[in-house]
């Protein structure tokens, strides 16, 4: 049969996380530069961002996703967590070239801090500290 405590808890889990996903993704559109684009991105390769913000006057674009958990290892957020932050197909598809700056984000609930990457560093953002500053990323 099935482990019910198992199910409620990863049921739990998936509903925290669409939670997450929608008020960052609400705060986002709320607090937008008025030359912003913010929409989600999916690709028929199951490629996806929570939330992508273009600016092309500006030349600017920030990548955030939204996880909910307090601990990243900062060996595998780049096969895992942040992956799809740094696929070349992800620029390509939303037409982003070397012109632009990049600002890649994972919101989640820890510490705010940084992880270094050749590609450019990765900004750990703490979910309750991103909600309440309404500046820039």
């Amino acid at each position: 049969g099935i482990d019910k405590n198992a199910f409620s808890k990863s049921i739990e889990q998936a509903a925290e996380g669409a939670m997450n996903e929608n008020i960052v993704y609400t705060h986002l559109l709320l607090f937008a530069n008025k030359n912003d684009k913010i929409f989600r991105y999916r690709d028929p390769d199951t490629r996806e961002v929570d939330a992508v913000i273009v600016n092309r006057k500006a030349k600017t674009l920030r990548l955030i996703e939204v996880k909910s958990k307090s601990k990243i290892d900062d060996k595998r957020v780049f096969r895992n967590e942040a992956k799809h932050l740094y696929d070349n197909a992800v620029l390509k598809n939303i037409g982003i070239d070397t012109s632009f700056t990049i600002t890649r984000v994972v919101v989640y609930s820890g510490e705010n801090r940084e992880i270094p990457h050749a590609k450019g560093n990765l900004k750990l953002a703490n979910i309750e500290e991103f909600l309440c500053r309404q500046g820039d990323l």
